[in-house]
């Protein structure tokens, strides 16, 4: 049950997952979330100690209860960190989830010399959108149910060039967050999921 303190914000009984919570952007959309009334929320990161900063924030400055957040530690690379934070929502949610926002995501990969190499495009497009697909693809039946909402983080350097050649890469995995969140809308958005991007 949610809080009667919180029952009359906008995303009042809502179940959230926001990847790449702990810090940036999806710190913020977490934050935002709680503000806003959310139930209950997956963090996601890939630092202990800064995923439990996030946790620290969202209690401290919305009073939403630790016991209501769900801390998931993994990178998007790895194989099985989709599936654990969709095994953590499922479980913690008792099977509902209402929005999915995929913001983790990386500039290049560490320690790469060469940010236009094929080892640095494979990492992006692991980490950047087949992570990204593959959670979604996993959460859709759960967000079908509830008419949920999915979000995907994308960049202006999906609509244009640099003049730096080394952003390559991470536009072209951009760009193809963009055509899959197009497709997911027009694949999901009869049966009452939005599926959105933002830049």
């Amino acid at each position: 049950m949610a809080d009667s303190k919180r029952t009359h914000l906008p995303f009042a009984g809502k179940n959230v997952i926001v990847t790449g919570s702990s810090s940036g952007i999806g710190r913020q959309a977490a934050l935002m979330f709680a503000q806003e009334g959310a139930e209950e929320i997956v963090i996601h990161g890939q630092s202990a100690e800064r995923l439990q900063e996030t946790q620290e924030m969202l209690v401290e400055k919305t009073g939403i209860d630790p016991s209501r957040i769900v801390q998931v530690i993994g990178s998007m690379e790895a194989e099985d960190t989709p599936r654990q934070i969709h095994s953590a929502a499922v479980e913690k949610f008792n099977g509902r989830i209402d929005v999915l926002v995929n913001n983790a995501g990386a500039g290049k990969k560490p320690d790469c010399a060469d940010n236009n190499s094929i080892e640095n495009l494979d990492y992006l497009y692991r980490v950047n959108l087949r992570s990204a697909i593959e959670l979604t693809q996993l959460c859709m039946p759960e967000l079908v149910i509830a008419k949920g909402c999915v979000v995907n983080v994308s960049s202006i350097a999906a609509l244009k060039t640099f003049s730096f050649s080394n952003g390559a890469s991470y536009g072209i995995i951009k760009a193809g967050m963009d055509h899959f969140t197009r497709n997911y809308a027009a694949m999901y958005g009869s049966r009452g999921v939005r599926v959105n991007s933002v830049k």
